[in-house]
């Protein structure tokens, strides 16, 4: 079955369903569309700062996730030790739990410093649809899947070569292991 939680009947309650089973089968129907199932998201962020277990360690292991993907951008455009800011941008940055962690998590990597992000999304959307990406950004890199964004930019603005490289380097993965593990 699982530790106790209270996110089961939170979850059941928002979504008017009257198990985990139809409530996943309703999250990949045409009623909830992906924004649906997100704006879920606050009652896992309320349920973890109430001291539920289950919850922290879902935005735990987010947050986990999220520094993986931005180490590993990070390995292939600059050098180990090299100073970068990583910005970090989406709504899951909305749990202040998961921002923290994911936070703590990125400035574990010798040189990286997080930060809010320079720009809005709709900024950076205009500039480079307009084709000034390089101002717009001035050498942001934005990686993740749509809903959980971060970017990480070289804090002087210089060029970089584009790439990725999840799940990113051994050494850097372990550190961040050991860090959800013992922290």
């Amino acid at each position: 079955m699982g530790p106790p939680t209270g996110l089961r009947a939170a979850l059941l309650g928002a979504t008017a369903t009257r198990d985990a089973n139809d409530m996943l089968h309703r999250f990949y129907g045409d009623e909830w569309p992906r924004a649906r199932v997100a704006a879920l998201a606050p009652l896992v962020d309320a349920a973890a700062l109430a001291g539920d277990g289950v919850a922290g360690e879902i935005l735990n292991r987010a947050a986990q996730e999220l520094a993986l993907l931005a180490a590993a951008v990070r390995s292939q455009l600059w050098k180990p030790g090299e100073r970068v800011e990583v910005a970090y941008i989406g709504g899951a940055f909305e749990s202040r739990t998961l921002l923290e962690r994911f936070r703590l998590l990125v400035e574990l990597d010798d040189g990286a410093h997080c930060a809010p992000p320079l720009r809005t999304p709709a900024e950076g959307a205009y500039w480079k649809l307009i084709g000034l990406s390089e101002w717009a950004g001035r050498g942001t890199h934005y990686v993740g899947p749509p809903a959980f964004f971060a970017s990480v930019r070289r804090p002087e603005g210089r060029r970089t070569r584009e790439g990725s490289g999840y799940p990113g380097p051994p050494h850097l993965r372990q550190r961040l292991q050991h860090a959800v593990d013992f922290t």
